[in-house]
């Protein structure tokens, strides 16, 4: 078996690994030429959320798979026959391979889901803003743990980071106590009180209702939207806002 190889340049090294029952080949390649630039200059906040993957400034939602909450029922399943197979059996090393494939399913959709989220991103937006989530902190919430491991948080901030900086893209991450979601995106006015259960959010101050993920996305574009890249790095020294990449904001 062959695959012609996709990238034209020179091949530095070669790491064989194994997912379950599958053997795969990863190739290090020196590229010839670089990535191609995003040349959209158009500016999106990005809010992640738990209900669904992220919204965007632009109205666009992407919704969560979720592959781990739809497979546990089977993987409860195939783990309890584990239990009570025999050690060293023939019947438990083939129950081994069905929970191991089952686990490759889930990675595979979640990562794949993730790379078509930072590919639209990076492709169509020059300067990205988001919020930069305390996934550890999230995680030991017990009530949210699995479902905030099953959206993966952490991996999709490492695609865009990556992708940003190989298409040139402007990434801004703002600080974890900036109010995204209690401040309105319109006037400015902050709520003190809000509920994780309002859906909707209503300003006292100048009435704006709109949809609260939405909203904190409106918020982290308007962070783009006002601030120049000087006062951005002076912004970074006091730890409210870091950045990554080589574009300055248009």
């Amino acid at each position: 078996m062959h695959e012609a190889l996709r990238f034209s340049g020179e091949v530095i090294c070669a790491t064989i690994s194994r997912i379950a029952d599958k053997w795969f080949v990863s190739l290090s390649v020196k590229l010839e030429s670089a990535t191609a630039s995003c040349e959209n200059q158009a500016v999106v906040g990005v809010d992640l959320c738990i209900k669904s993957l992220a919204t965007l400034s632009s109205g666009d939602v992407f919704e969560a798979p979720k592959p781990l909450k739809k497979s546990l029922k089977k993987l409860k399943r195939l783990q309890r026959g584990l239990c009570r197979r025999q050690k060293d059996s023939h019947n438990r090393y083939k129950l081994k391979q069905q929970i191991a494939k089952v686990h490759a399913k889930i990675v595979n959709i979640r990562q794949n889901s993730l790379h078509q989220l930072t590919n639209y991103l990076t492709k169509n937006f020059s300067n990205i803003a988001i919020e930069d989530l305390n996934v550890k902190g999230m995680l030991a919430n017990k009530n949210l743990a699995r479902a905030i491991a099953d959206i993966g948080f952490y991996e999709f901030k490492r695609q865009l980071e990556y992708k940003s900086f190989l298409r040139g893209n402007y990434l801004l991450t703002v600080d974890k106590w900036f109010p995204s979601s209690k401040q309105c995106s319109n006037c400015g006015h902050k709520k003190t009180d809000l509920k994780l259960s309002e859906r909707v959010y209503h300003c006292d101050s100048c009435g704006l209702e709109r949809d609260r993920d939405l909203n904190a996305a409106f918020n982290l574009k308007n962070v783009l939207n006002t601030g120049s890249s000087s006062e951005i790095n002076a912004c970074r020294q006091d730890g409210s806002v870091t950045t990554c990449g080589s574009n300055q904001l248009g």
